[in-house]
């Protein structure tokens, strides 16, 4: 649950810690969040808010899925916070982050991420939909967990998720080493892997990332898919 709300979690921290419940009142971040709530900067209380619906919800699915889906096919990996920069762990995940599920039944068919752990779970288990709905029956019925709107300009967020967009790209880095494209055996082939990742890293400069000369594989990779007529051609969609 802490890595899923993590980001959050570290921002709430930070924001304390720039109080001035801290800073002038000499108070622990954890008394503010106790005793001086109302007090603090509309920042503090929005993460505030954000960490509790995350863990809440985050706590509520996991019950859910323990009493009524998962079995003993499954494992849970790694059982300790440090072990996720193991080589071992790194083949599971090459994103070095937990959780992660094996399912034993299938192949021992690797899956990582809390949502599309919660995702395969429900796809290949719930078959009474008994944690999500009927994709064909109701297809609306679909809710964010929570959304969160910043109202001020945040400097330590934004450098914080610009740090995290280099370390993804750092990811794809890794995946890519001797590799033309995301997914399939060998030097792989185009899937919807690249297809769905492709957009987001060609605006790698709208996110503040000027060039992609420190992660070579991901430019030549990028490249690559630019180099397709196929990509070119949607590209001109909507340009008219």
């Amino acid at each position: 649950m802490a890595s899923s709300c993590q980001n959050l979690i570290a921002a709430l921290k930070d924001c304390l810690m720039r109080s001035d419940c801290v800073t002038q009142q000499g108070n622990l971040p954890s008394e503010c969040l106790k005793h001086h709530v109302q007090e603090l900067p509309e920042e503090c209380q929005s993460l505030r808010k954000a960490t509790f619906e995350c863990k809440r919800g985050m706590l509520d699915m996991r019950k859910r899925f323990r009493g009524n889906i998962v079995g003993s096919q499954f494992e849970y990996s790694p059982q300790r916070t440090e072990e996720r920069n193991e080589p071992w762990f790194i083949k599971i995940n090459p994103n070095g982050r937990i959780p992660a599920l094996i399912d034993r039944r299938r192949n021992n068919f690797a899956v990582f991420e809390t949502a599309a752990i919660m995702l395969y779970l429900a796809h290949n288990y719930d078959k009474d939909f008994k944690l999500w709905y009927d994709p064909i029956k109701n297809p609306n019925e679909y809710t964010n967990h929570f959304n969160r709107f910043a109202k001020e300009d945040i400097p330590y967020a934004k450098k914080r998720y610009l740090d995290e967009t280099k370390r993804l790209y750092g990811v794809l880095e890794i995946r890519l080493k001797d590799r033309d494209w995301l997914a399939g055996p060998g030097r792989g082939k185009l899937t919807i892997a690249d297809i769905k990742t492709f957009p987001w890293v060609r605006g790698h400069a709208f996110t503040g990332i000027e060039n992609l000369d420190e992660f070579p594989n991901v430019k030549a990779w990028l490249a690559r898919a630019l180099a397709r007529p196929a990509v070119q051609k949607g590209l001109e969609v909507g340009k008219a």
